[in-house]
């Protein structure tokens, strides 16, 4: 699930929270990953046992996928999907 991979990011809770329940807390209060995805750092960092370097590991998480989709969409020419980040590449001779 979302928060199970998002919690996976975090690796560890803080302030009497485990990761897992820090995960659904970021996810409920920024609606979802559409709005944690856009949350500044300042933002996160509201949310009770996030610091500094959470925020930057769930921000780090986001502009990966930005960039695996970037590197998707011209390899493949779509301008959408993953297909090409996932098919097998060609054997080097």
């Amino acid at each position: 699930s979302n928060t199970e991979l998002l919690a996976i990011v975090l690796r560890t809770g803080g302030q009497g929270l485990n990761a897992l329940a820090m995960a659904e807390m970021l996810l409920s209060r920024f609606g979802g990953l559409a709005g944690l995805a856009l949350a500044r750092s300042g933002e996160l960092r509201t949310v009770r046992g996030v610091g500094e370097a959470k925020a930057a590991q769930v921000q780090a998480a986001f502009e990966l996928g930005a960039g695996l989709r970037s590197a998707s969409h011209a390899e493949e020419g779509t301008g959408g999907g993953f297909p090409g980040v996932f098919r097998p590449r060609p054997s080097v001779p």
